[in-house]
């Protein structure tokens, strides 16, 4: 059977989904190859951060894995902060003003892959 979360919170540890962020970014680029150009015309900074605050002794664990990612067209960043009573996840997509062929067009789906995918990720608070 599922298991509620305030079930889980009885038993001193919840699941956190990170499904709830957002950004204009957060779409899967296509597989199929690319037919046309990509042009940015104007630099482009994407920032969200979201800070939890834990009930007084209880812990974070299993937090995502921060990460920075490049591309030409892209700059993608996860900052994950952990101290004690508060968890602060930061996402940044920074992108270039360019043109790029079709073929260059995977190295910037694959950055914005990366980031995206911290939205199928989770972290889990417990109480000792």
């Amino acid at each position: 059977s599922d298991v509620c979360s305030s079930d889980l919170a009885d038993r001193g540890r919840l699941v956190v989904p990170l499904s709830f962020l957002h950004m204009s970014a957060d779409h899967d680029p296509p597989d199929e190859p690319r037919r046309h150009d990509v042009m940015v015309r104007t630099a482009r900074r994407d920032e969200e951060t979201m800070t939890f605050h834990l009930p007084v002794g209880w812990v974070a664990s299993d937090l995502p894995t921060p990460g920075v990612w490049h591309s030409d067209a892209a700059d993608a960043l996860l900052e994950i902060t952990s101290a004690p009573g508060r968890v602060t996840i930061k996402r940044v997509l920074q992108t270039h003003v360019g043109h790029w062929g079709p073929g260059e067009f995977d190295d910037l789906a694959g950055v914005m892959r990366k980031l995206a995918a911290v939205r199928a990720a989770a972290f889990t608070v417990a109480h000792p």
